[in-house]
Formats: structure tokens, sequence, C-alpha cells
């Protein structure tokens, strides 16, 4: 069954929207090939829950503050897309042009090198993450919108 992986800012993937509860999930992308629990505190506050799709290369993301509906998604193979265009395994200057046509807003980096060179690339204007190793792409993150530092604007 083919599912429509392309990437829609502040909405979701394809036609699945952010906000939606996991059998929707589950009817769009089917059966996660793997799922984890976690807490952000490490103490079982502060709940979210990942989905994975390994061959889609996509990650969902569900947080208990906002009743375990969709929040975030996550990409890491080159068939997903944003306007057509592949962002994974290009290059940074590459994806920084193509992302320059969406009008992105300020741009923030943060080097997050350990051992090798990583860098997060953040659009906070359009909820938009970029995690790049030796200068390329290799995951892209996104939410939806927000009104304000509080609320998200969850698409309809």
């Amino acid at each position: 069954m083919y599912k429509n992986t392309d990437i829609r800012l502040g909405k979701g993937i394809g036609s699945l929207l952010f906000g939606s509860s996991k059998d929707e999930v589950r009817a769009y992308l089917g059966e996660p090939d793997e799922v984890g629990q976690y807490s952000y505190d490490g103490e079982g506050f502060d709940r979210y829950e990942t989905w994975e799709y390994e061959d889609l290369g996509i990650l969902a993301t569900f947080d208990e503050e906002d009743g375990f509906v969709l929040g975030t998604l996550s990409a890491y193979s080159d068939t997903c897309s944003l306007n057509g265009r592949p962002l994974i395994g290009k290059a940074r200057e590459e994806v920084l042009k193509a992302i320059s046509a969406l009008d992105p807003g300020p741009m923030t980096s943060e080097d997050m090198s350990s051992e090798s060179d990583l860098e997060l690339l953040s659009f906070d204007s359009i909820s938009l993450n970029l995690y790049l190793e030796d200068g390329v792409v290799n995951d892209i993150q996104w939410s939806p919108f927000w009104l304000d530092e509080e609320h998200q604007d969850w698409p309809k």
C-alpha cells in the first residue's frame, strides 16, 4: 500500500495530521516496527511514546502532555521529501537553499559534536529541525506550528 511521505510543515506527513490519534496513525502508516516508551525526566513523569517505521524511515512521537496524540515526526529516509525535494543525504548548503524558498525566518545552529561533526539547525518559526552529520542532513524533525510559547496550532 502506497503511503504519501511528503513532509507538510506544521501539518504532518501526506494526509496524516498532527493531533491524530494512535489509531489514525496506525491506519495511515500501519503497525510500527518498534515502540518505545520514555520520560523526559527519567522518573516516569512527562512521558512520551515513539513509533518507528523502519521501511519508511519515519519516527512518530506521542507526548503525554498532549494526550498522546501525534505531536512530532522525524524522517531519516530519502523517500521523505519536502516540496518534492528529498533532503536526507543532501549537503548543508543545498538544503539551506531549498529551505530559504519557504521563508523560514531566523535559523539557529548548535554544534552537537562529540566524536563526529554533528550540527542541529533549527527554524523555530516553521517548527523544523535538521540534524547534520559531517555537513549532510541525516534527520528531519517537524511538529505543529506554535501560536505562542505555550500553545501549538494543531492542524484541522
